[in-house]
């Protein structure tokens, strides 16, 4: 190891060790409180604390979405490619799961004001 491969080491280490705690206040988000599934049948907000199994009729079949007290994920649905059953638990204020063959979205609310337009996975 040469003396400029030590210097790149502490230098990579200093960086790491400044940014982890701003990335962890950025990403930090605001207190989850309901969730909101939107369907072509139309729209329906309940409380995230309570645990409850919904039943949503989509467009191609039904969706099923299960709210654990934690978060929601969308366990069942007749879509081809499962996008929206593999997306797995969300539980930060304006992240979004959504089933475009099916017309079906869920999406977390909560206190969070500034939250992000877009969450990309």
């Amino acid at each position: 190891m040469t003396r400029f491969d030590v210097i790149l080491v502490v230098v990579l280490l200093g960086v790491s060790l400044c940014v982890t705690p701003v990335a962890s206040a950025v990403s930090s988000r605001g207190h989850a409180e309901s969730v909101t599934v939107v369907g072509p049948q139309g729209s329906t907000t309940v409380p995230l604390e309570e645990p409850r199994r919904l039943v949503v009729k989509g467009l191609r079949g039904d969706v099923v979405v299960v709210l654990d007290g934690h978060g929601v994920r969308v366990a069942e649905s007749d879509c081809p490619d499962q996008v929206c059953v593999r997306t797995g638990l969300i539980a930060s204020p304006g992240a979004t799961i959504v089933c475009i063959p099916n017309g079906v979205s869920v999406t977390v609310g909560g206190d969070d004001h500034e939250a992000a337009d877009v969450i990309v996975r």
